[in-house]
């Protein structure tokens, strides 16, 4: 994000891309869908939040009509996860790069973490970083914790002795693993559930 540059613009300039990269292990869903989120935005405040466009000035986009930062967050939500349940965080202190945090970043970053179009010198560290995050239930959830009980499942805990003298019970391990797969199948879609009940059945 442009140093005062505003929220709707920086949103509306990633066009189809999300705003975030996946940090998980699971990986990101082509479609999109997820089954709720929670969405927080750190380090961007006041005038920042909403456009400032001049009276009369016809909108670039819908993001630039609202007049609070929690409303464009919250439309821009609504946009990409239309039937997805979203709760959104808005906190004005950005995240600050205390030592040892490496300094990683391009010298087009400034002191505070936002786009300038100045180099920021070699000595000037960068101090704090604006933060957009995306915590989601996603059915992806469903594919790892599948693999994960598959994969020990297939373990014989009776070849690995350490396991059985920490007092490792197979009865206690075999209701672990009934309650992991029910929780696997608690992150599948309705349509990967009549996929499956269709599968089952031929």
């Amino acid at each position: 994000m442009m140093l005062g540059d505003c929220l709707p613009n920086a949103l509306a300039g990633f066009g189809e891309a999300l705003p975030w990269k996946p940090l998980s292990a699971c990986g990101e869903q082509s479609d999109g869908r997820c089954f709720a989120q929670s969405v927080s935005l750190r380090g961007v405040e006041g005038q920042s939040l909403v456009s400032q466009l001049a009276p009369g000035t016809q909108p670039p986009s819908p993001l630039h009509c609202y007049g609070s930062g929690e409303d464009v967050l919250t439309a821009y939500l609504q946009e990409r996860y239309p039937s997805t349940p979203s709760v959104v965080h808005l906190v004005q202190s950005p995240c600050k790069l205390m030592t040892p945090f490496p300094q990683i970043f391009t010298p087009a970053l400034g002191k505070h973490g936002f786009l300038e179009s100045n180099p920021r010198p070699a000595s000037t560290p960068v101090d704090s970083v604006p933060v957009l995050t995306c915590l989601q239930s996603s059915p992806l959830l469903h594919r790892c914790l599948s693999e994960l009980h598959s994969e020990v499942s297939a373990l014989d805990l009776r070849r690995f002795c350490s396991f059985l003298s920490a007092g490792t019970e197979l009865d206690d391990l075999r209701e672990a693993l009934q309650d992991l797969k029910a929780l696997a199948q608690h992150y599948k879609m309705n349509s990967d559930l009549d996929a499956s009940s269709e599968e089952e059945s031929d």
